[in-house]
């Protein structure tokens, strides 16, 4: 099944192993699970850096990503500032 019961892109042609999928609580509101695989992408970036308190970090765009990226690496301690189109 796939968004709003219709397969998604390219189902026809990809098959990923059932070990790939993970059950989503029914206590977590889609509108959150969604947000699962960006969240782990965001907190990749502190597996690939090493970012110090004393830091300027500057996280190009600022949308759904971006504001996810910011907030995982404000965690460090250093100083975030995020440049986009949004106010």
């Amino acid at each position: 099944m796939g968004i709003l019961n219709a397969d998604g892109a390219f189902a026809e042609y990809v098959a990923v192993p059932v070990e790939n999928l993970h059950a989503v609580p029914e206590s977590i509101p889609d509108e959150e699970a969604v947000f699962t695989e960006p969240l782990a992408a965001a907190f990749e970036i502190l597996t690939q850096i090493q970012l110090d308190p004393a830091d300027d970090v500057l996280v190009l765009g600022d949308g759904k990503l971006g504001n996810l990226c910011a907030q995982v690496l404000r965690l460090t301690g250093a100083k975030i500032t995020a440049l986009g189109k949004h106010a």
